[in-house]
């Protein structure tokens, strides 16, 4: 991957979890090629992507980003989609986050993303 992963540490858990499922897929099927071309986060969603998939593959892919929706990026902990609390602000600033996290960096949780 040309950038690495642009996540905050809080997903590492189901990231980890999510690379151990593909992982094992890859060694049960021989001639999968397995190679992840994005890992990031993009207006409050895990974006995972593979260069080659499968239904199974994709359908892994996208139980982690569901868990990633209420998962803190940057600690793990129980979170929600967030923006920042100033006005205006652009669509890429949403942030999944914990209360806690969220009252430090100045954003609060929203309820409707209108540009995602």
């Amino acid at each position: 991957m040309r950038w690495g992963i642009q996540c905050g540490d809080g997903w590492f858990a189901l990231l980890r979890e999510l690379s151990m499922q593909l992982t094992a897929y890859a060694g049960a099927h021989a001639g999968f090629r397995l190679e992840a071309i994005e890992v990031k986060s993009k207006v409050g969603d895990l974006r995972f992507e593979l260069a080659f998939g499968t239904e199974w593959t994709k359908a892994c892919i996208a139980a982690a980003c569901d868990h990633a929706r209420g998962t803190c990026e940057l600690t793990g902990k129980p979170g929600a989609l967030c923006g920042p609390a100033r006005s205006p602000h652009h669509g890429w600033e949403y942030r999944v986050l914990c209360d806690e996290k969220a009252q430090e960096l100045g954003y609060r949780r929203v309820t409707q993303v209108s540009a995602r």
